[in-house]
């Protein structure tokens, strides 16, 4: 689904709604087409839903995505649902390892939503920079191997995003 959205600056953004998942690894289609967009589509930014409920759930996705991309806001739904449950989640800490924006939103109630859309255009146009966990104890052996592969998939695709990410799901082959 796509829809134009307009933030207070009237800028527009095109919304791509992506199929649920909850790993980039997977071979479902669904799940297949959620992965290709983000490798291939070159979007702007990457805004991952995650259950505030079951966070833990949706954690080995945002890990994976901020291996793809360094343009990401984690969206913390059903927030009003994690409070009633007495789930508490420090944003600030969960931002600062993440080193992305995470926004605590209760769509239903469209608690959150203006400062998602905000969140979103501010990293739209690089007022934050976001500086995502990434990988690194990669054995040397393994990151030798990696660095290699890439320098081959760049020179047969020139033009290939996340060559590296690429790289590292062929050694899971």
């Amino acid at each position: 689904m796509q829809r134009e959205v307009s933030n207070t600056i009237l800028k527009k953004y095109k919304l791509v709604d992506l199929p649920g998942t909850y790993s980039l690894l997977s071979t479902s289609e669904d799940e297949e087409a959620a992965r290709d967009f983000i490798l291939f589509g070159k979007p702007d930014v990457t805004v991952i839903v995650a259950d505030a409920n079951r966070l833990e759930r949706n954690l080995n996705l945002v890990l994976q995505i901020l291996e793809i991309t360094d343009k990401a806001v984690l969206c913390l739904n059903l927030m009003d649902e994690a409070k009633r449950n007495k789930v508490d989640i420090d944003v600030r800490t969960l931002s600062r390892d993440l080193g992305i924006p995470v926004v605590p939103t209760s769509a239903r109630f469209n608690k959150g939503i203006p400062e998602l859309i905000q969140t979103i255009s501010e990293i739209a146009s690089g007022k934050i920079v976001c500086k995502p966990h990434r990988i690194k104890n990669v054995p040397k052996n393994i990151e030798q191997a990696v660095k290699t592969l890439t320098v081959q998939i760049e020179k047969e695709f020139p033009n290939i995003p996340n060559s590296r990410w690429i790289a590292f799901r062929l050694f899971r082959r």
